[in-house]
């Protein structure tokens, strides 16, 4: 065997991957046909941010040997984790039929699966898997997370505490733990779990998440926001909004049924005020509460820089939105006004996706559509101004509801942009180069 491959191997299994990454090449240049290099090579890029070149690696492996199960399955990973499902479950079911009996192949279909919220096909998957070799990690971990989006819990926790009994020191084991009992409301039990998780590996950014929410979750208020979001979770997001929408065509209805019933007409103002105020909070839950960990002397370290950077943004979206409630409060054009502040709340949701992207093509995309889009809505109220006052100097003041009618479309556009901030996200990830080159 090549000594730089076993060197590679041995750099790998240290988690030291660009090192691993060196070693693989300097194999590949005795050995340019091995097959089995390249698609370690891949491994190794992938595992060191590099999915363009880990990409061309994945190929050049098939190429060389379309037999080869490996190479299908690093294959399958490389289009995983740049958001291809479909082409990633292509690829797994081809290492699948090279080699059905190798349980690795059923785990990582099983996560594909998961990656989708198809929770009943991720079980069947792991359970494939674990009837070949019933102590797969992969297998059980993911077994464990489908029972827990299908909402049987005991059994999920089963898996979970099989997997620490067996490797007390696996970080990840520590995360789905502190997953499941942040799910059940035991976010204290979760929080010790979260912090062993970053104790073995203080890069585990899951973990670091987890034990945001745990601390978040010490509030009565958002320990029950945070159901409602792991809730929302089993959903897909086109789904939520979906509902979303035709509640507020619901909402709609409810007011032409208000009007034909005016006896009813305060308990159904109560009923929608409270509607829309548990909607937004629900959907500014993290932002905010990010804001108080930000400030909080005891959990401020648990943010990341950039989780830092963006809270500071989310103050601003939420003065901005304050300033639009003032507005509202002294009855001026009062509809614009609510739909600007509503927008601006929302808009938290594009400042996290840009500071969760990938820093480098994907972030400077992400902050360019950004900024965008929330200069249209800080310059909504003086286009506003502007164009009532040029109406008013042209005796055309006739025209201002048509005029506010037309303005209405800069906020309700910026909200289309939070809508499908995270596809567009995932767009720029999927399409983002290698910074630099070994």
């Amino acid at each position: 065997m090549n000594a730089h491959f076993l060197r590679a191997q041995v750099l790998f299994e240290q988690r030291r991957y660009k090192d691993a990454a060196e070693q693989y090449q300097l194999a590949l240049g005795t050995e340019p046909d091995n097959a089995l290099y390249h698609a370690a090579l891949a491994n190794a890029l992938i595992r060191s941010d590099r999915p363009q070149q880990a990409l061309e690696s994945a190929r050049t492996a098939l190429s060389k040997d379309p037999s080869s199960a490996f190479a299908h399955w690093i294959m399958a990973a490389v289009q995983l984790d740049r958001g291809q499902l479909a082409e990633a479950e292509q690829a797994i079911r081809s290492a699948i039929e090279l080699e059905p009996d190798d349980a690795d192949n059923y785990g990582l279909l099983a996560r594909i699966h998961y990656e989708r919220q198809n929770y009943d096909a991720t079980l069947k998957a792991a359970e494939a898997g674990l009837e070949l070799d019933a102590s797969n990690d992969l297998c059980l971990t993911f077994r464990s997370r489908a029972l827990m989006g299908l909402g049987r819990k005991a059994e999920a926790r089963r898996d979970a505490d099989t997997l620490l009994a067996d490797d007390p020191n696996d970080t990840w084991n520590h995360c789905l733990r502190g997953d499941q009992l942040l799910a059940e409301g035991d976010h204290e039990v979760a929080r010790r779990h979260y912090l062993e998780a970053l104790r073995i590996d203080s890069r585990n950014a899951a973990a670091r998440y987890g034990l945001a929410l745990s601390l978040k979750a010490r509030s009565p208020v958002f320990s029950l926001l945070l159901r409602g979001l792991l809730h929302l979770d089993r959903y897909s997001a086109r789904l939520v909004w979906l509902l979303l929408i035709l509640l507020v065509l619901g909402v709609q209805v409810g007011n032409r049924w208000a009007d034909a019933h005016p006896q009813w007409l305060m308990p159904y103002e109560a009923a929608k005020a409270l509607f829309w105020a548990a909607t937004i909070l629900l959907f500014v839950a993290n932002p905010l509460f990010d804001l108080v960990l930000r400030f909080d002397r005891e959990s401020r370290n648990v943010l990341t820089e950039d989780e830092v950077r963006a809270s500071n943004w989310h103050l601003v979206c939420f003065g901005f939105a304050a300033l639009c409630g003032l507005w509202a409060a002294l009855g001026k054009t009062v509809f614009l006004s609510r739909i600007l502040g509503v927008t601006a709340l929302y808009f938290t949701r594009a400042v996290s996706e840009v500071f969760e992207a990938t820093p480098g093509y994907a972030r400077r995309r992400m902050a360019a559509l950004a900024i965008t889009a929330a200069t249209m809505l800080v310059l909504t109220p003086p286009i506003l101004i502007a164009g009532i006052l040029w109406l008013k100097s042209m005796n055309q003041i006739r025209l201002a509801p048509a005029f506010v009618g037309k303005v209405l479309w800069i906020p309700i556009a910026v909200m289309g942009f939070t809508v499908f901030v995270d596809n567009i996200r995932a767009y720029f990830e999927k399409r983002r180069p290698d910074e630099g080159r070994f």
